[in-house]
């Protein structure tokens, strides 16, 4: 089975900023008190069996680390655009 790869869409910005800020998986774990698997599965495809989405403790501290570029919102699988719109839409019919 192939390891799972991080999502280009949402949680890659995680390993984005820390690529560009030239900051590694363990100062990072170091940095949010968690272990390096943990930052490897913070950065999973939603949805997958091994993704996990960070406390709301370290989900603050990933946000101020990153001065903002990082938000919770990230590490969910949210709706956007025509989505978006489809989503608000069902919720309406619902009501």
């Amino acid at each position: 089975m192939e390891a799972e790869k991080p999502c280009k869409d949402n949680i890659s910005a995680l390993a984005e900023w820390m690529k560009m800020s030239g900051k590694s998986n363990a100062w990072l774990a170091y940095m949010l008190d968690v272990s390096v698997s943990s930052i490897y599965s913070y950065m999973l495809r939603p949805g997958s069996d091994r993704h996990q989405i960070p406390y709301a403790r370290t989900l603050l501290k990933i946000y101020i680390l990153t001065g903002g570029r990082i938000t919770p919102n990230d590490f969910y699988n949210l709706p956007t655009g025509d989505a978006l719109i489809a989503a608000t839409y069902k919720l309406g019919e619902a009501a």
